[in-house]
């Protein structure tokens, strides 16, 4: 299993559940560039079984 960190800003999250009851969260995380002149960028990150709840409840979102 490969691991990595982002450092970034939450701008969206979302838990759901298989028909099996297994957690699905998805988030959508705003990065700023390396270089000033290229744009912002989103990514999208998926999470399934426990970690998809625990990381669910650990990350909120701003506003």
């Amino acid at each position: 299993m490969n691991h990595f960190a982002i450092q970034g800003i939450l701008l969206e999250r979302s838990l759901r559940y298989t028909q099996e009851r297994r957690a699905i969260a998805e988030f959508v995380v705003e990065i700023n560039p390396l270089r000033e002149e290229d744009p912002k960028e989103n990514l999208k990150a998926i999470y399934w079984g426990e970690n998809g709840e625990k990381a669910h409840n650990a990350l909120h979102t701003l506003g």
